[in-house]
Parts: structure tokens; C-alpha cells; sequence
């Protein structure tokens, strides 16, 4: 008889690189175990839980009830892994293939918005959020210059001979609204920092510290994104890492 493995070592209040690479240790422990795999509800943060949606809904993840998991327990029949310091996986060898099919389920029927269906479809992920005009904050590093993107685009458009394309861009705001913010959470105008590349533009920002306002939810963004003919987001981000690494790895 198989066991359950028990997974309530999920980080509260992360962002989805730090959630996910934090999940995915579990996931593999419980598949290298042959354990049937039973994570408690995910909390996370940046607004990923709000305004009705969860992540394992937009990400097909399992979800089970605390009376399920409470079940399981009186029959003693598993490991657990409790919440404690919560350790990381970024070898998705094993899991990567579990996470796109729960993907796919999850998302079958269903057509990503803000995608051309005659035009070369980039999506760009700006990170700036919480991190935005904090120098000292240690994740600072990851926040990348308006040049770092507007010369990837240059590189990908070049190197592809890409000529009609549609641009969708999303960034992450506090304390500001339909703009976008440098570094050091000074706002700008989209179409004044892209407009080399702005004949076909789709801006989607999202506020943070004001979720009900956003007019689109940073899900729609990530399953543009996931399903695009090409995507540009940070080099270190999680956010970008997980697009990158999970869903859009291999094609």
C-alpha cells in the first residue's frame, strides 16, 4: 500500500518563483518515494490568491481539503513533511512534466487573452513591485533597466527576422497606476520608454497594494505569456525562472 506524503512545508506570502521551486522539493521527494503526493493549501503573496482566484486553480495543481488531509492522518499512512524552514528544488527533471500536464488539464478550452492570431505574439514580464525604490533591499540586484529589455527585444526581433508582432508587457506596481516605473519607482510612460516597438502594444499593469482595481488579474498576463511565440523577462527573477524553466521549457 502507497503511502501519502503530507506537504505543509509551503512558504507563506512568497511570490510564484519562491512558491513553486519551494513545491517543488516536495514533489520530488514524494516521487523519488513512490508517496502520493497530498500538499496542503498554498498561501501566497503578491495578490496571486486574490480577487477569487487561487493558484492551483490557474495552475491545475492539487488541491485538498483540511478534513481530507486530517482523514489521511488518522489512518497513519504517511510521511509528512511539516512547515519549518522551507527548503527550495530547482531541478525540475522529475517534476517538470507533472506540472505541464496539470497545466494543460487545467487550462484545456481556454484561450490566453491579449494573443494576435495573425502576428508574432512577445510577451515581456518588468519586475518592479516591492523591490522599486529599496537599494537596499538584497533582491535588489534582480531589478534590470528599461535598456535591458528594450535590447533583448532588439536582439530577439533581429535574430528571429520578426516582422509584424505584437508586444504585451506586464510589470508589477505599489503606489502608482497605469505606468511604468524604473528601478527606482519613478513613473514613465510605456509608449515614451517602448516606442521603437509600440505599433502594436498591449500594457498590462498590475497594482500590488490595490488588486480589486487591476482591470486584468496577473494570471492572464502569466497564460500569455506561457502560450507566446516568445517571452523576455529577467534573467534571475522567480516569476520569469518558472515561465521559463517549467512551462515553456522544451516548447
Amino acid at each position: 500500500m502507497k503511502k501519502y506524503l503530507i506537504f505543509d512545508n509551503i512558504v507563506r506570502g512568497a511570490g510564484l518563483g519562491h512558491t513553486l521551486v519551494n513545491y517543488n522539493h516536495g514533489l520530488n521527494y514524494c516521487i523519488k518515494h513512490d508517496l502520493i503526493w497530498t500538499p496542503h493549501k498554498i498561501i501566497p503573496g503578491h495578490c496571486l490568491n486574490a480577487c477569487g482566484h487561487t493558484l492551483e486553480a490557474e495552475l491545475g495543481l492539487p488541491q485538498f481539503s483540511k478534513e481530507h488531509i486530517d482523514n489521511i492522518r488518522n489512518t497513519k499512512n504517511f510521511e509528512e513533511i511539516k512547515l519549518s524552514t522551507p527548503e527550495c528544488c530547482i531541478d525540475w527533471s522529475l517534476t517538470r512534466p507533472v506540472f505541464k500536464n496539470w497545466y494543460a488539464a487545467a487550462r484545456e478550452g481556454k484561450k490566453p487573452r491579449f494573443l494576435s492570431e495573425s502576428k508574432t505574439n512577445i510577451c515581456m514580464s518588468i519586475r518592479r513591485g516591492d523591490l522599486a525604490g529599496q537599494p537596499n533591499h538584497s533582491m535588489f540586484w534582480r531589478l534590470q533597466p528599461f535598456s535591458y529589455y528594450t535590447e533583448q527585444l532588439k536582439e530577439l526581433i533581429k535574430k528571429e527576422s520578426i516582422e509584424q508582432y505584437r508586444l504585451i508587457i506586464s510589470t508589477d506596481l505599489r503606489g502608482h497606476d497605469n505606468c511604468i516605473v524604473d528601478r527606482h519607482n519613478n513613473p514613465h510612460d510605456i509608449r515614451d520608454i517602448f516606442r521603437d516597438f509600440s505599433d502594436d502594444l498591449i500594457f498590462v499593469p498590475f497594482r500590488e497594494d490595490k488588486p480589486e482595481s487591476n482591470k486584468y488579474h496577473t494570471y492572464d498576463f502569466l497564460h500569455a505569456a506561457i502560450s507566446s511565440d516568445f517571452f523576455i523577462g529577467d534573467s534571475q527573477g522567480g516569476y520569469s525562472v518558472v515561465i521559463r524553466e517549467i512551462y515553456r521549457h522544451g516548447g
